[in-house]
């Protein structure tokens, strides 16, 4: 009930808004500010980044050779009773109980690893305030098919969105697979919440009220499945997005009012929900715009489609360059690919998040917690 009161809240006062600026405003206005918020924020991460770069290669960070804590990395088969809480927080939590190490490191069943990756990963832990560690995943089937190369790119933007959000400080989430954490820091927080459905975003946000850094090694890489089938990508993006969302509305007075949080991961984070937001501040905004349209006043539906192309063309750019970047894309191959995942995004996300909105606002909270599925992998570790 919670959650959906503070949600109806929150759609109430952007809808109110959006609503009151169109009456006084001029909608062009709106515009020219988002796409300047928009690139200020894209190049403030980009400095940010060159500059984290420019600084560790003139003093490259001491490592402690000595930092050798015991992980719990053991394949061990834990068997749980049939009428055991469901979810994937559930059987964590009882795998901690067993569990001797001073860091948990978490795989998915399909994670492939190299044998270094420990090794990487480590030093990045060893800092007093980090709680936790995120390494880059990758996609190994991404030449499968055409779902399979667009989660390879969304993959690669969003190790991008992680890098940028190290390099400034911000809220770095966890991803669930490849990740570590400290001992001190899990019992910190009470272990994982078994009443949620995304096990490393609602972790990741407890771990930032708390005061716990987290943060991003690139250098690590966890190889997984990318999802082969349209319905199973489905299922498994709904529980994504309702996840995310639904941490927000559960925290939202920690987000605000923690005393141990530093104000840039809390700016990260409030911002960071917008995502989420967008698809139904967009398509309120067509709708607000039709209608004034056909009520013959001045401003026109047009703002509304420039906002939405000026977007697209935003996440478009920050694509393409992930893609030279890190993948080593020539140009053209790049803003190819960036062109079909911005369409995949469209087709994907939007109808997803709008769904999970209103079945937030209208449904109970159920424990729907589905096992993504996987198909057969091509034996590569590539890119597409």
């Amino acid at each position: 009930m919670k959650d959906r009161i503070t949600l109806l809240l929150i759609i109430s006062c952007l809808l109110a808004f959006l609503i009151i600026f169109q009456n006084y405003f001029k909608t062009s206005y709106a515009v020219i500010f988002l796409i300047c918020f928009m690139a200020l924020y894209m190049l403030y991460m980009y400095l940010s980044i060159k500059h984290q770069r420019r600084k560790l290669k003139k003093n490259p960070p001491a490592i402690n050779s000595s930092y050798r804590p015991f992980i719990s990395d053991k394949v061990r088969a834990l068997i749980r009773d049939k009428d055991a809480y469901p979810g994937k927080s559930a059987v964590l939590n009882d795998a901690f109980k067993i569990a001797k190490g001073d860091a948990i490191l978490v795989f998915d069943a399909d994670a492939r690893i190299e044998p270094d990756f420990i090794n990487i990963l480590l030093p990045k832990l060893e800092p007093k305030g980090v709680g936790a560690v995120q390494a880059r995943k990758n996609i190994i089937n991404a030449k499968q098919n055409f779902l399979t190369a667009c989660q390879y790119n969304e993959y690669v933007f969003d190790s991008y969105l992680q890098i940028g959000r190290d390099a400034v400080k911000g809220a770095v989430e966890l991803r669930g697979n490849g990740e570590m954490i400290k001992r001190e820091a899990l019992v910190d927080i009470g272990g994982w919440n078994n009443e949620t459905i995304t096990d490393d975003l609602d972790m990741s946000t407890r771990l930032h009220i708390k005061g716990w850094d987290i943060r991003f090694c690139p250098d690590a890489i966890v190889h997984e499945e990318g999802v082969i089938c349209f319905s199973a990508l489905i299922r498994q993006r709904r529980r994504w997005v309702e996840g995310s969302i639904r941490r927000y509305l559960e925290f939202a007075k920690d987000v605000f009012f923690s005393k141990d949080m530093s104000l840039r991961v809390g700016f990260d984070l409030i911002a960071y929900i917008s995502e989420f937001l967008l698809p139904f501040w967009l398509i309120a905004e067509i709708f607000i715009q039709a209608f004034r349209f056909v009520r013959g006043y001045e401003d026109s539906i047009l703002s509304s489609i420039i906002l939405l192309v000026c977007t697209g063309v935003f996440f478009a750019c920050g694509l393409v360059y992930s893609l030279i970047k890190y993948s080593h894309y020539d140009f053209f191959k790049a803003l190819w690919h960036a062109v079909i995942t911005a369409i995949y995004f469209v087709v994907i996300w939007f109808p997803i998040a709008m769904f999970i909105i209103f079945k937030i606002i209208f449904t109970k909270k159920t424990m729907d917690w589905g096992k993504t599925q996987h198909g057969v992998v091509q034996d590569c570790c590539g890119g597409v």
